[in-house]
């Protein structure tokens, strides 16, 4: 049975307090351990330095990884790289840098291509991490340097480049304005006398001692080399042997670390297409065909001529810009009535 609201007197209220208050009396008070506090802010420390990762041989034209090392840092730390030469071999790693190193302008990546002028320098990667607890200078890590100095190596020198320096091929009928390829050994040994091969690779291929593998033999046998079509794609690999009579002094791969790109050239000419040629129904541009590395990008231009005219890699007279026209598809308008239409398309890419 439920009976209706009951009263509670105060003196029982009281005495429920104190039975409540004896009851938690029975128990200790929990409090929260050190450990459970907010983990304090530290700057970045290394526990495992940064070190270099090299190459089979250290020559002109190789490339050394960088290896962060393993850092502590709350928060997290940012890293930038830096790359030095040194006078001289520099054993252990350490928080400072090296007496005889010095930076290398521009060497911030986790890889280093070596160049000529590094030529019988000792190379240091540093690593300096960074966080709000020390944003600046941050704390730095130099690795140990390169065991040996770097050696000297031939250099392919390009006499004729693309956009950027890229290697280029024309057409066959243009050799003049292909890529040329001659080899420069004023920084490798004196010899009697070279021996040239020259190789077509399809994968990039880094400096060495050795010939390159997988790689077709290019029938060359000069100290320079014009690109041809066949090397489209490709890698042209350089190596040279110094000899003394029949005593091979040394020998040596120039890396190759850029395939050879085509020039657009039209295969067949561009063309204007359409249900139908009249005053308000569209007119698309066919781009042609073209032979080009990359994958070139396509430009146009619509004309109004007087008469019709053929295909041509020129504007002919009696055709005038249309202003404003440089879609991929055009629709005349009355301004247009008893003309010719003629599209001009041009194809770009970064050969």
């Amino acid at each position: 049975m439920f009976g209706g609201p009951m009263r509670v007197t105060q003196r029982y209220f009281t005495a429920l307090l104190a039975l409540l208050t004896l009851f938690l009396g029975q128990f200790p008070v929990a409090s929260l351990p050190a450990s459970a506090a907010e983990t304090p802010l530290t700057e970045p420390t290394v526990s495992t330095p940064t070190t270099i990762e090299l190459p089979s041989e250290l020559r002109v034209g190789s490339e050394i990884n960088l290896n962060l090392g393993i850092w502590n840092a709350n928060p997290e730390a940012s890293y930038s790289n830096q790359w030095f030469s040194c006078t001289s071999a520099v054993a252990e790693a350490s928080s400072t840098l090296p007496f005889g190193c010095s930076a290398i302008s521009g060497a911030t990546s986790e890889i280093l291509t070596v160049s000529g002028s590094l030529k019988s320098k000792f190379i240091v990667a540093a690593v300096t991490a960074k966080n709000s607890v020390n944003p600046d200078p941050g704390v730095t890590s130099y690795s140990a340097s390169t065991p040996s100095a770097v050696t000297p190596a031939p250099i392919a020198a390009l006499t004729v480049t693309g956009a950027g320096g890229t290697i280029k091929f024309t057409t066959a009928a243009t050799t003049t304005l292909n890529t040329k390829f001659a080899l420069d050994l004023t920084s490798w040994i004196v010899a009697p006398t070279y021996n040239y091969k020259w190789f077509r690779c399809s994968e990039p291929v880094a400096a060495s001692a050795n010939e390159p593998t997988g790689c077709a033999v290019i029938a060359s046998t000069a100290n320079t080399y014009t690109v041809t079509a066949a090397d489209v794609g490709n890698y042209v690999v350089p190596f040279v042997t110094a000899l003394s009579g029949a005593t091979v002094l040394s020998t040596a791969r120039v890396a190759s670390r850029a395939s050879t790109l085509q020039v657009p050239v039209l295969s067949s000419p561009a063309t204007v297409g359409g249900a139908q040629v009249a005053v308000g129904k569209t007119l698309t541009a066919g781009n042609g065909t073209w032979v080009a590395n990359p994958t070139p990008t396509f430009t146009y231009q619509w004309y109004s001529c007087t008469t019709a005219v053929a295909a041509a890699a020129t504007k002919n007279a009696v055709c005038s810009v249309i202003a404003g026209e440089t879609a991929n598809a055009y629709v005349p308008d009355a301004s247009q009535g008893n003309k010719f239409i003629v599209v001009q398309v041009k194809a770009v890419n970064s050969s």
